[in-house]
């Protein structure tokens, strides 16, 4: 292997490495503000519990990603110094931004939420977390755009040498940097990935507690509640991004293989939402979006149903639901709950 292969090899295996604490630190730093949120609004002190928590998780994961985004920024110019000169006046200017601006109002104000605990009131305290969260996030948009550059050039202008070769690029319209296309497509893609890593990272860690039945059954129990509608929303996202970022023409040859995965994801979030949610209502729309997840996939495999058949199951749903909700109805009325302990304690009065 030559110098450049270990170069590509170096910097691939830092950037890897970097990426696994990048999503979880833009999705948790959303999910903690909510939980500091619910405290604030309910003062119930296991939302309280929760966000100290997840948050000391989430700084724990902060400071790798710092770490290995500092040994890649240093590889910039030691592995790549030429390509460093040379895009330097573009790619450096959105990297300076979110140094100077997010990163600095992000680390400002973790400082601030970590050690103002019991000492700030609970409105600026709350409004710190979330300032963090938006820094974390406004700095993910900065290095998007710098990235975007690498993958669409725009704005930019040639500079050619006295020898008559192009010496460097500088940047000749900064909106047009900041408003690249590719931008448009990879920030909600990566924003919506990190709110999804975030809520199966606080499934999976209060799963393994609530099958070990310890002691803050229901401190994780909410946790896990909270992380399965926040995981919920990161699907919806995710597919829009990804219905954003993939032209509809391009679609055409690969549609099987991209929608496929969405279907099974649907699938596999309804499994989850039955098993998390005691209520009947929750548990229906877990059933219902799995048998559509299982629909889509069908209809993906196969390219299509025809209209009739299309219409029939649409009425078929509909007819499902009205039913369903007299049903609902009449749990109410007798049980004046739709909690299916009721229902459980039924079963066993028998």
């Amino acid at each position: 292997m030559d110098a450049l292969d270990l170069a590509r090899l170096q910097f691939a295996v830092t950037t890897v490495y970097h990426f696994f604490f990048v999503p979880l630190t833009l999705g948790l730093s959303i999910l903690v503000a909510i939980m500091q949120t619910l405290w604030y609004r309910t003062s119930n002190p296991v939302y309280k519990q929760m966000a100290r928590f997840w948050g000391k998780l989430f700084i724990i994961n902060f400071a790798l990603g710092v770490v290995t985004g500092l040994v890649q920024e240093f590889q910039f110019g030691m592995n790549w110094s030429e390509y460093s000169r040379f895009m330097g006046d573009i790619f450096g200017a959105p990297l300076a931004i979110e140094a100077l601006l997010a990163f600095y109002l992000e680390s400002t104000f973790i400082g601030v939420w970590v050690f103002g605990w019991d000492r700030l009131p609970k409105g600026v305290h709350l409004a710190s977390i979330w300032l963090v969260a938006l820094g974390s996030n406004i700095s993910a948009l900065w290095i998007l755009i710098a990235n975007s550059f690498m993958q669409q050039p725009v704005g930019y202008r040639e500079v050619i040498g006295a020898d008559g070769v192009l010496a460097k690029v500088e940047m000749d319209s900064f909106l047009d940097v900041v408003t690249n296309p590719n931008v448009l497509m990879q920030f909600p893609h990566v924003l919506a990935a990190g709110v999804v890593t975030a809520a199966f990272f606080v499934l999976g860690i209060s799963a393994w507690h609530l099958l070990r039945q310890t002691n803050d059954r229901d401190f994780f129990a909410r946790s896990a509640r909270i992380a399965t509608v926040y995981g919920l929303i990161g699907i919806v996202l995710v597919v829009f991004s990804f219905n954003l970022a993939v032209p509809i023409s391009q679609l055409a040859s690969t549609v099987t293989r991209s929608t496929l995965g969405i279907a099974m994801a649907c699938v596999m979030l309804s499994f989850l939402m039955m098993i998390t949610r005691r209520k009947a209502i929750p548990q229906v729309i877990g059933f219902l979006s799995m048998e559509n997840g299982l629909f889509f996939a069908a209809t993906s495999a196969t390219y299509g149903m025809p209209m009739v058949v299309e219409l029939g199951i649409a009425l078929d749903v509909l007819v499902g639901v009205l039913i369903l909700g007299v049903f609902f109805f009449q749990i109410r009325e007798q049980f004046d709950s739709l909690d299916l302990k009721h229902l459980e304690n039924l079963r066993e009065g028998e």
